[in-house]
């Protein structure tokens, strides 16, 4: 039998396509942003009264003049700025039991503004704030249960101070406790619970309900489809300048989802997000850089945003900065730097990341040959549905079957199965022998029966296509459920 002709992988093989959904923006930034805590920082405009004003009121004990002079101290409204003095004001204020200077002293604890960081004091001061009713207590509180910052993480009492802040009109509660019913945390998980109360989120401003509501109309998640209002909820959360909002509607533009398709206008969304540090827009504008999609075609820049998107750790960025080093695509080719980030993207899962690796060990790019870790990157690659992945596991079964085997690993294989999936493959494909269907499926047959699941998927996929066997799909749901039940889903 003679070894089945190399394929070494061209770009039909390395797929590595514009990062495609919007399921990489669930990992939103933390539940509150600074802003949502401190309720007494003035709207821009506002005359602010005199910081003398207060002294003597707050000298004499109102807890409301001593919460505004800690501002003061704070800010440096009429006052020396002066961190110490506006912790100590604040202090005062929340000893009366002052809601908002004890959120604002639960801040100076969380965050050490003050110079002493200490989280359960924090959490003390939220949780007498919540209690008294404020909601933006009640939020603080619930991302101390969400963290376990100065208290036992507990979820179910994270979604219910949520909820409490939330039903009183906080819109960046009501986006967490959206998150919430989406993921189940704490709460039943509930798509249109999740979608409720990130609309209402959203029809307030809040930006990352916006684009979490436009999550939502893009998969049909809790509400009917309609890519056209998942456009209008990215574009709102994008022109507030939200790097997942700018991400997502440059996607619409680049897709054509929602808005008449304009690559010019996708770049733009994706520079304003990649400008901002996001690495799934730092990826997809290197791609247009590559590809000249919407702008001038410049390796350099490509290699750059690719290298920006990789340093941050993302899979995509990472493989296509590879990719660059493999091919000289903006950067001097360097195999050694190609098969360092092709690793760096394999362990994290990246299918394409995989096979290539797997392309690395097999011809010896960067790495010293191996085919038996070739074989394991290009199987790992293949199990995750990688069209290139399965061609290249298949074709290292084929040629460890054709080079031969002592007779202790023949033996296994035969145990295992795994020989008879492996000339079923050749016969499949014509591999060193006249292609045959009927006997392939002979081959996956007696496979299956050994409890290969690689031969029952294969055996399944005969009978589901009717190749080499009549069409048949009650086996060929029972072979994919015993392969399913092995973890082998391809």
């Amino acid at each position: 039998m003679t070894t089945a002709q190399h394929l070494t992988p061209a770009k039909s093989l390395t797929p590595r396509g514009i990062q495609p959904s919007s399921l990489t923006t669930r990992n939103v930034p933390p539940p509150t942003p600074r802003a949502e805590l401190r309720s007494l920082s003035p709207k821009a405009g506002t005359v602010l009264p005199q910081a003398s004003d207060f002294f003597d009121k707050a000298s004499a004990g109102d807890p409301d003049s001593q919460c505004f002079l800690g501002c003061c101290y704070e800010h440096g409204w009429g006052v020396e700025a002066d961190r110490q003095m506006a912790e100590k004001w604040y202090l005062r204020a929340a000893l009366q039991d002052h809601a908002e200077a004890q959120n604002n002293l639960g801040w100076y604890y969380e965050s050490g503004w003050g110079g002493t960081k200490d989280l359960k004091r924090a959490c003390s001061f939220y949780m007498k704030a919540a209690e008294q009713g404020s909601a933006v207590g009640q939020v603080a509180l619930a991302r101390c249960y969400w963290s376990g910052w100065g208290v036992v993480k507990d979820l179910g009492q994270a979604a219910l101070w949520y909820r409490k802040s939330a039903e009183q009109g906080l819109g960046h509660a009501q986006f967490n406790l959206g998150r919430c019913y989406e993921n189940g945390w704490g709460v039943p998980q509930q798509q249109e619970q999740a979608a409720l109360w990130y609309r209402k989120a959203a029809e307030q401003g809040d930006v990352y309900g916006q684009n979490n509501l436009g999550r939502c109309f893009e998969n049909g998640w809790g509400v009917e489809k309609n890519m056209e209002m998942a456009c209008h909820w990215y574009r709102a959360a994008a022109e507030d300048g939200l790097a997942y909002g700018q991400f997502n509607l440059g996607r619409c533009y680049g897709n054509g989802w929602g808005v008449r398709k304009d690559l010019a206008k996708a770049v733009h969304w994706y520079d304003r997000a990649a400008v901002q540090g996001h690495a799934d827009g730092q990826s997809n504008l290197g791609r247009c850089y590559e590809n000249g999609w919407g702008v001038e075609k410049d390796l350099e820049q490509a290699a750059k945003w690719y290298r920006l998107s990789a340093e941050q750790g993302h899979a995509f960025g990472q493989n296509n900065f590879a990719w660059c080093y493999e091919n000289g695509l903006g950067v001097p080719r360097n195999t050694v730097e190609a098969a360092k980030w092709y690793r760096r993207a394999a362990y994290q899962g990246h299918a394409h990341g995989q096979n290539n690796l797997g392309r690395c060990y097999e011809n010896g790019w960067g790495v010293a040959k191996d085919l038996k870790q070739a074989a394991k990157w290009y199987k790992k690659s293949a199990l995750q549905g990688n069209s290139a992945g399965k061609i290249n596991a298949s074709r290292s079964m084929q040629r460890e079957m054709s080079e031969g085997s002592n007779s202790k690993q023949r033996s296994e294989h035969k145990s295992s199965g795994e020989g008879h999936f492996n000339l079923g493959l050749c016969y499949e494909h014509g591999w060193g022998v006249p292609k045959d269907m009927g006997v392939a499926v002979q081959c996956y047959l007696k496979a299956a029966d050994q409890g290969n699941p690689f031969g029952q998927n294969r055996l399944a996929a005969m009978y589901e296509h009717g190749k080499g066997v009549p069409k048949n799909d009650q086996e060929a749901q029972k072979w994919y459920a015993l392969a399913a039940a092995q973890g082998i889903c391809w």
